[in-house]
């Protein structure tokens, strides 16, 4: 006869299984779990999102399971965990992977943050606080299309980072190209051979990279088709190059403001990152070059500027 010496199953374990059961029946039957061997370092399964046409696309979320038993709001409408190792939410950040936190009641509630988003919402306390806390509140409820949403969002923020950062590089650019070239002798003939078209397309091409990077709709009518659209004797002018200038400008614009709005949310960690690229965005004359040229000309001939 057998002694009844059986292991009991830990708490812990316990919960874990409980909130991976309670996550995967959350997400959509066809995206992709990936377990992990290993899970002490802050990630218990990755997930592959496939999109409604089960196109498979290869962009991968790290996740973090996180069991409660109880999960209440306080007067602030906010409920705190302060279980996360500071050096398991730097792993987090330096991973080449968008890493997100899911919080699971007794009750199957689902609540869920963006690592990166959170972070860089909340740097200073971050920077200052070993004993850094993840407050979520009913708006982080979990949905697939708030998740969806935010996770496109983290993805966009993190490969464009080095561009947001270089737009004030391509300002200064395209600011000397204008004012040296705008409005010139508007019906001159440019030749093919001229540096100045090499120049422009150079900058267009790098305007249309980074509104790209940065989710902006490019607006831009090409060279191409502005001189079809406004001929002259079949060839290029200067007064063609102008016009491409003006769109070019208005883009520019687009990014700017639209920077202003994407790095909001987000300003003392851009204070802290990148000092010099926030004053840019705030300082920078939010008019148009043609309009910033023409206030110039106007204070060179004595009339008031306002």
């Amino acid at each position: 006869m057998f002694k009844n010496r059986l292991p009991t199953r830990s708490t812990n374990h316990t919960s874990e299984s409980f909130s991976y059961k309670v996550f995967s029946r959350a997400i959509p039957n066809h995206w992709i779990i990936r377990d992990l061997s290993e899970r002490d370092y802050g990630i218990d399964v990755l997930v592959e999102y496939v999109t409604d046409d089960n196109e498979v696309t290869g962009k991968l979320a790290a996740i973090q399971l996180k069991s409660t038993s109880e999960l209440s709001f306080n007067k602030d409408n906010e409920w705190r965990f302060y279980k996360v190792k500071p050096s398991t939410t730097d792993y987090w950040l330096n991973s080449n992977i968008p890493a997100f936190i899911f919080f699971v009641s007794e009750d199957e509630d689902i609540f869920f943050l963006s690592v990166n988003d959170y972070v860089k919402r909340n740097y200073d306390r971050y920077l200052e606080n070993e004993n850094f806390y993840y407050g979520i509140t009913p708006e982080n409820r979990f949905s697939v299309k708030d998740f969806v949403e935010k996770y496109e969002s983290v993805y966009a923020s993190d490969v464009s980072e080095m561009a947001l950062i270089n737009i004030n590089y391509l300002y200064e650019d395209f600011y000397s190209f204008f004012m040296e070239n705008y409005k010139r002798d508007e019906l001159m003939i440019l030749d093919s051979d001229d540096e100045r078209l090499n120049q422009i397309d150079l900058l267009s091409y790098r305007l249309s990279v980074l509104s790209k990077e940065v989710s902006i709709k490019w607006t831009v009518t090409s060279l191409d088709e502005i001189v079809v659209a406004n001929n002259y004797k079949d060839e290029l002018c200067e007064f063609h190059l102008s016009m491409f200038m003006d769109e070019l400008d208005k883009q520019m614009q687009l990014i700017i403001k639209g920077l202003l709005i994407r790095i909001a949310p987000y300003i003392h960690y851009w204070f802290k990152k990148d000092p010099y690229f926030v004053k840019f965005l705030v300082e920078c004359d939010k008019d148009l070059l043609k309009n910033i040229r023409w206030k110039s000309i106007q204070a060179g001939r004595g009339i008031p500027v306002t």
